[in-house]
């Protein structure tokens, strides 16, 4: 796993690599800095502008990781030569814009060793402040929503960075459960009805080629509600015409029971069934780091190359939607 500064520094690395297709921008409010990555072709127009954030909790490492291999596939750092021809061609129609590290004060404090940090230093789960039925009392032990929508320097950063990129698909990484997920996140009753089927439909295609896992409603799927997060409200406030939520990995033991599920909405459609919510009162580091985190080099390569392969076949799915 990388360091911060190492995160910082392979972005930047991989910037000079892209050439003219890639710029990177730091972002900073009241002592907090986020850098965002740009990657385009000089010569395209791109009809599908997407968004990925990475590292919103900050003890989910992997997530971050993936979304620096994804942006060294894009500037033919990594991968392989079909991987790299794939990036290309995907770029001709899409744009990216990167946060790798959307929790970077807390993230810190993961890398000294306190792997179960989830919110920020204030304590605020930065995926529980944005101003999409925002509620004041959290649902789980460490969800804790702030004291107001946008009540931390974080969100206030990407919120500014999503207004001024204006997605057309926005896609959010975590783990700690393998699921691909839509809005609605805030309750467990209610699915998206704006683009609907389409999304469910891109959702059905990159769980049969990466995930092998359960997708749907974000609230539905997780089988708790998820108030004040970023999917629900980049869908409904930024009108987005795409908003994921991907949860890329789980500590392995849970995988037998994850596959029945899937294969159970393979057979009967999404949200077939309830899954009781994922707790996140564990304290135990040891726990942490590798229930959210691939513990070993060959399961690390094999879940950062799967995922950055999905988030390039998100892109040309969703493109290819928009352009049609």
């Amino acid at each position: 796993y990388h360091t911060s500064e190492e995160l910082k520094a392979g972005a930047r690395e991989a910037v000079a690599a892209c050439g003219d297709k890639a710029q990177m921008k730091e972002v900073s409010k009241d002592g907090v800095s986020i850098f965002t990555v740009l990657v385009r072709s000089s010569n395209s127009t791109p009809s599908n502008r997407v968004f990925f954030m990475f590292g919103e909790h900050s003890r989910e490492l992997i997530s971050s990781e993936s979304g620096l291999r994804f942006l060294q596939v894009s500037c033919g750092m990594a991968g392989s030569k079909k991987d790299q021809a794939a990036a290309k061609e995907t770029l001709k129609d899409n744009s990216f814009l990167l946060v790798l590290n959307a929790n970077p004060r807390s993230r810190l404090q993961v890398e000294s060793g306190k792997y179960c940090v989830r919110e920020n230093p204030s304590g605020v789960d930065l995926n529980r402040n944005w101003d999409e039925h925002w509620q004041k009392n959290p649902t789980l032990s460490d969800t804790n929503p702030g004291p107001k929508p946008f009540s931390e320097p974080e969100t206030q950063i990407l919120l500014d960075v999503v207004n001024e990129f204006k997605p057309t698909t926005f896609v959010t990484v975590h783990s700690g459960t393998r699921g691909m997920y839509m809005p609605w996140a805030y309750d467990t009753n209610s699915l998206a009805d704006r683009n609907k089927a389409t999304m469910l439909e891109v959702l059905r295609k990159l769980s049969d080629s990466h995930c092998q896992c359960p997708y749907g409603g974000a609230g539905k799927e997780g089988g708790y509600a998820c108030p004040g997060t970023s999917v629900d409200y980049v869908y409904d406030h930024g009108q987005a015409a795409y908003s994921f939520a991907f949860e890329i990995y789980v500590d392995p033991e849970q995988d037998a029971a994850l596959r029945r599920r899937y294969d159970e909405e393979v057979k009967n459609g999404p949200m077939a069934l309830l899954q009781q919510g994922k707790s996140h009162s564990r304290e135990d580091p040891a726990w942490c780091i590798k229930y959210y985190n691939p513990m070993s080099k060959e399961a690390y390569e094999a879940v950062v190359a799967n995922w950055a392969s999905a988030f390039f076949e998100t892109a040309s799915l969703t493109g290819a939607h928009l352009k049609a």
